[in-house]
């Protein structure tokens, strides 16, 4: 059961979202995390960059940029959650803790951040590890070329994935590992821990319902 399943000193469950040491990098994009536009939920929240030009380097389709608000929506990479649809209750505690590790307070309603990402998903969404930008190093400059390590990193130019808000949300609770096309072999295989605590974590759900 839930109870008995292994978990790192961090609390996550072992084999979730596990990496390679070293991985392929990732662009970083600087901005603010947006909840008051669109409308948000465990799994995404819109993000407005300083400088929409970094965009363009994604792979994927051309990322769906509002003209009006200069706002992308996000697609969090490795994780899933509840639709809004699905149970409220459930999903609501999803949405709140998701905007909470974002930095999203009522004083504060457009807090720093930073996103890794490679590319974007079939509907124009950013896929991306999210942190505050209190978790990234300063000498991390917009549109850098970052790696995201599984282990605490001794370069600047690594930021570990434990503090992302991805990895924090399923530590937390509302979120299991999803494997997604942009991720790793090590993720995708189908005897990897992830794809087992995955398959494990989708059995529990089904049963719940």
């Amino acid at each position: 059961g839930e109870g008995q399943r292994a978990r790192s000193p961090s609390g996550c469950p072992m084999g979730a979202l596990k990496l390679p040491s070293a991985i392929m990098p990732f662009i970083a994009i600087r901005g603010t995390f947006e909840p008051d536009v669109g409308v948000p939920d465990g799994d995404t929240v819109r993000f407005k960059p300083d400088n929409s030009a970094t965009l363009e380097r994604l792979g994927g389709r051309k990322p769906k940029l509002s003209t009006t608000t200069r706002t992308v929506p996000l697609r969090y990479e490795g994780i899933d959650t509840l639709e809004k649809a699905a149970l409220v209750s459930v999903s609501k505690a999803a949405t709140d803790k998701n905007l909470s590790l974002c930095g999203v307070t009522d004083e504060v309603r457009s807090p720093r951040g930073v996103v890794l990402a490679r590319r974007t998903d079939r509907y124009g969404r950013v896929i991306a590890f999210l942190f505050n930008e209190a978790d990234v190093d300063d000498s991390i400059a917009d549109g850098a070329s970052v790696f995201l390590a599984a282990a605490r990193p001794q370069a600047s130019e690594a930021v570990w994935i434990e503090h992302s808000v991805n990895f924090r949300m399923i530590t937390a609770g509302p979120a299991d590992p999803a494997l997604f096309f942009t991720l790793f072999s090590e993720l995708r295989g189908s005897n990897s821990p992830a794809s087992k605590h995955t398959a494990t974590s989708t059995t529990r759900i089904r049963a719940d319902r």
